[in-house]
This record gives C-alpha cells, structure tokens and sequence, in this order.
C-alpha cells in the first residue's frame, strides 16, 4: 500500500462527491450547445460508471471466490465511481459508448484491480484507460463528433449535425504556432465559459469552490499541486521570455486543457505521489518536464495525460530514494532546488530552440500579437 496518513473513507467519499459535482457541471454545461450534448454527456458518464463497477465486481468475485452481493458491498469502500468519472471527464462529448466502456473497463481492471486493488495501484488509473483509448481509437477521441453508432443514432433522432469540427483552445493555439498568442483565448474567457474540449472544459472557476472544499475537509495534500504549479511556471515563462510573450502566456497553458484537472484530482492521488517533499518536488519537476515537452514539442496539443502517467513511472523510485529525506535549509533541500530549477530552465531553453529551428525551417508559422 502506498503510504498515507488519514482517514482513506473519507478521501474517497470527499473524492466521490466533489467529482459528482464536477460532473453535473459538465453535464449542464454542454447546454451552452445544445441539449443533446448534455444528453450525450450524461450517457458517458452513466455507461463509464457502469462497466468500471461491473468490472471491479466481476473482478472480486473471481479473485475472492465471493458471491456477488458480498463483492458489491466492497465497493462502499474501493468506489470505482471515482476512478469511472476521473476517465469519464477526459473525454470529449463525441466518445462513442463503445469507446467508453472500453477505456473505462481498462481503467479498473488493468489500472486498478490487477495492481492489487484500492490503494495498491502504481498509475493512477483514470489516466491508464484514458491513454488506452486515445491510442487505440485516436480519431474517435477527439472534440470531433463522429457520426457512428449512438452519435448517429442521436443526431438521426433528434435531426441535429454536430459533425462541424470543434477545436478546443489549446487547438487553435496549436495550429496557428504554439508560441503564437493570434489565437489565444482570453484569461477571462477561461475562467468563466465553457470551452470545446474534454467534459472537464467547464468554467476555471470551478476549481477554487473544489481546493477551498477539500482545504476544509482536509482531504488533500496540497504539496503536489503547489510544486507542480511552480515547477511548471518557471519553465512556461522561460519560453514566454524567449519569445518576448507577456504573463499572460504562462497563465493560458495552466488554465487551458487539462492541466488543473490533473494538477487537483490526479497528482494529489495518495496513492500514486511521493510521500516526501523532497520526493514531490522530483514528482512535479518530472510531471512539468513531460508536459511541455509534448504539449509544444509533439502532437498532443495537451500533453498533461501522458506527463502523468511519465510521472507515475517514477514515484516507486522517488519513495526509495527519498524516503529518509528531510525537507529543510540543508545541503540535501539546497542540491534538490538547485538540481531541479537547472533542469526547469534548462527544458524552457531547450524548447525555445527546437521551436526556433522549427520556424526557421517553417514547420511552424508563428503569429505575433492577438488579433
């Protein structure tokens, strides 16, 4: 078991609820389009929930030679609810159900129970069956609404097209140059509409109403989110200074995408973060370096799934390594900072120069300004 102090029943239930919210904010938020969006979306979510609770049943009755009702009642326990709406609110609203019990099934059986269960995971399991998806069906988990099975079936029944490519913020970004602030959406824009994207592409607002909840409740440990943020500044203003981009700029790349979803509801996952701080601070620094590297190197415009699942990677390694250290003013704290900021900035130069050699070259169109 992963090393955590506290009441485990009570993280899970405080998990359990907030994402119960975040879900019926989905859910209502993608009336800002249409109502048989939101009906789309309540489907994913029932469909994920379903497969990821029938999954972990099936899975204990088998292991445990248990009856059915006796692997159900496990389930107030290990609440696969939470690992199904984690996966259910990275997708997009245009998922086929098809798609979703698959990812959903992975998250929870391959994810979760063949690790050992609650509690005994290495990746955070969400994350595994998101990843599964997006690899094995790239073209049907995108902010596209593909006219397929009970997507066509909606739009047959209730005569509506939703078939017009909708791109998410950090796609247009992306496609007009990734230090290109042309197509940048406006802060405020984030902070309160609802964007195309993943379920999760509700309001930023929202996730202050979920950190002052969990700061109340004491649910979470806010050392992972607080790390990463800084880890992620100093290498996204590095970039932003090397192309002459204001604050602005930093800020768009931790409101845009996924990066406080995973930032709040992931890398404080007890199980699956290091339990120093002098481990997290390795944990974030990995997770930042992953991130920007694919959201402005590679072909994900978001990067913050796979920078995860990197950063998981590592965390048995961190805990061996740093399970005696003492975060404080002591040579070991000072290595850690001084080794970590090198690397930090060292990623931002590093990006700045493929992307200059990539404008150079002319693989990527950079547009100066807003328009």
């Amino acid at each position: 078991m992963a090393y955590f102090k506290g009441d485990l029943e009570k993280v899970s239930t405080d998990f359990y609820r907030v994402l119960i919210v975040l879900t019926a904010i989905a859910t209502v938020s993608q009336f800002a389009y249409d109502y048989v969006l939101a009906i789309k979306a309540a489907l994913i979510f029932v469909v994920s929930v379903f497969v990821a609770r029938e999954s972990e049943i099936f899975f204990v009755t088998q292991k445990a030679s248990i009856m059915r009702d006796e692997a159900k009642a496990t389930l107030k326990t290990t609440k696969p609810e939470v690992t199904a709406l984690i996966y259910a609110l990275m997708l997009p609203v245009g998922t086929p159900l098809f798609v979703v019990a698959v990812g959903s099934f992975v998250s929870v059986f391959i994810g979760k129970m063949v690790f050992g269960g609650y509690s005994f995971n290495v990746f955070n399991p969400a994350i595994v069956g998101r990843l599964f998806v997006g690899i094995s069906w790239p073209a049907l988990v995108t902010t596209n609404f593909s006219p397929i099975m009970d997507n066509y079936l909606l739009q047959l029944i209730f005569q509506k097209d939703f078939t017009a490519v909708a791109l998410s913020p950090l796609m247009e970004l992306h496609a007009n140059g990734i230090v290109s602030l042309a197509n940048m959406r406006p802060l405020t824009e984030l902070l309160f509409t609802t964007n195309h994207g993943m379920l999760f592409s509700f309001p930023v607002i929202v996730y202050p109403l979920v950190l002052i909840f969990f700061a109340v409740r004491k649910t979470i440990d806010f050392r992972p989110l607080g790390i990463t943020l800084v880890t992620s500044l100093i290498t996204l203003a590095v970039i932003a200074i090397s192309f002459n981009q204001s604050f602005e700029y930093p800020l768009f790349h931790l409101l845009a995408g996924g990066y406080l979803f995973v930032a709040i509801l992931m890398m404080t996952d007890p199980f699956t973060k290091p339990y120093t701080t002098i481990g997290t601070i390795a944990y974030a620094a990995i997770f930042t370096l992953s991130f920007t590297m694919v959201r402005f190197l590679g072909k994900d415009s978001d990067g913050v799934f796979y920078a995860l699942l990197f950063a998981n990677l590592f965390v048995p390694l961190i805990n061996k390594k740093t399970d005696k250290a003492i975060f404080g003013f002591n040579r070991q704290t000072v290595t850690t900072l001084v080794v970590t900021v090198s690397i930090l900035v060292g990623t931002g130069l590093f990006i700045t120069k493929i992307l200059e050699q990539r404008i150079a070259s002319k693989e990527v169109t950079v547009l100066y300004g807003k328009n």
